[in-house]
């Protein structure tokens, strides 16, 4: 994980289709990290991620294994600075899902 994310170079914005509601724009972006939480069961969970987007108010990973809506977990990304999320929405794509993680106020900022 010595990757820092880092807007992919791209000149068209991600998919936004899925949710209009969106108050922030969404960036493309490129990099490789860790999905990991708890469920309900007390079993832990981790998986490798590859970013796909980024946006003040969270991220859009790219994962193998579908996250529940609604979990609570940690994303790291190469620079070991863990981040909160809440899971908003987890729909499958071509090998895998896609995830938006929603990230708390004070993340947003950093």
């Amino acid at each position: 994980m010595s990757e820092r994310p880092e807007p992919a170079p791209s000149s068209s914005p991600a998919d936004t289709s899925y949710d209009d509601r969106r108050r922030e724009r969404r960036v493309p972006a490129q990099g490789q990290g860790e999905i990991m939480w708890v469920d309900k069961d007390a079993r832990r969970h981790s998986y490798p991620v590859s970013l796909h987007d980024i946006s003040p108010g969270g991220r859009g990973v790219l994962v193998q294994q579908p996250v529940p809506v609604g979990q609570s977990l940690v994303v790291v990304f190469g620079d070991g600075i863990p981040s909160w999320g809440v899971t908003r929405y987890c729909r499958p794509v071509d090998g895998g899902y896609q995830v938006g993680i929603q990230l708390p106020r004070e993340t947003e900022r950093r």
